[in-house]
């Protein structure tokens, strides 16, 4: 707060963004658009936490915006990029995108970490995929869940990932 008042200030925002965002209303729907500005807080706060070793982009097509979806369910996809993604990376770039298609539209969260190997991969879709979690990675199996509640059993996400190159992951909704 000494050193850079003004950083402090918009650290103390943000956060309370945050804090208010996760308070209101309690579980439920929003639209994207609110999601995603949830999200740039929650980003920028990451940033000014790890400086130039971090950086995110977000595109989303406008029209999309209003699209309604339940609450939080970016954030936990953002957060295991974050997390997972700089186990062994001194820098990582997290790229959000989003499209719509004739059915649904998908939200791609990637990152260019650390990746896993084939046999990683496979145990986290299967974990992801099954009837009830191991704990293991159960923010994933949480929000594929969720989809496969709220939109029917032919949604849900899917995880793409290459050692050293990073990960990918696609909310199909």
């Amino acid at each position: 707060i000494i050193l850079n008042p003004k950083i402090a200030a918009d650290m103390t925002l943000r956060l309370s963004r945050l804090l208010r965002y996760n308070m209101d209303s309690g579980a439920g729907e929003t639209d994207l658009k609110t999601e995603l500005d949830f999200l740039e807080d929650y980003l920028s706060l990451q940033k000014m936490r790890f400086g130039p070793c971090m950086e995110y982009s977000i595109h989303v097509q406008p029209e999309l915006l209003p699209y309604r979806l339940p609450k939080n369910l970016l954030q936990p996809i953002v957060e295991n990029s974050l997390n997972h993604g700089m186990r062994r990376s001194k820098s990582i770039f997290v790229q959000l995108n989003a499209a719509s298609f004739s059915d649904h539209i998908a939200i791609s969260i990637s990152d260019n970490g650390d990746g896993m190997d084939s046999e990683s991969l496979l145990l986290l879709q299967n974990s992801i995929c099954s009837s009830s979690s191991s704990g293991e990675h159960f923010g994933l199996y949480s929000v594929a869940r969720m989809i496969r509640l709220l939109y029917g059993g032919d949604f849900g996400l899917s995880v793409e990932s290459c050692p050293a190159h990073g990960t990918c992951v696609t909310l199909h909704l």
